[in-house]
């Protein structure tokens, strides 16, 4: 993927915030997308090793 490229990820659970995570971090224009108002913790759960914690 080049530069130019823009991503959708819809859905802002631990799988959702990675790949954006590892899009962005490759360059890549990421958007992502959420049903909810606000994210559960339990939502941000990904086992503890090196999970987004709000």
């Amino acid at each position: 993927m080049g530069k130019q490229d823009r991503v959708i990820v819809v859905g802002a659970g631990p799988v959702g915030l990675l790949t954006a995570l590892k899009l962005a971090r490759a360059g890549v224009e990421v958007r992502v997308i959420e049903a909810l108002p606000s994210l559960h913790q339990s939502r941000l759960d990904c086992g503890g090793r090196g999970c987004i914690r709000t």
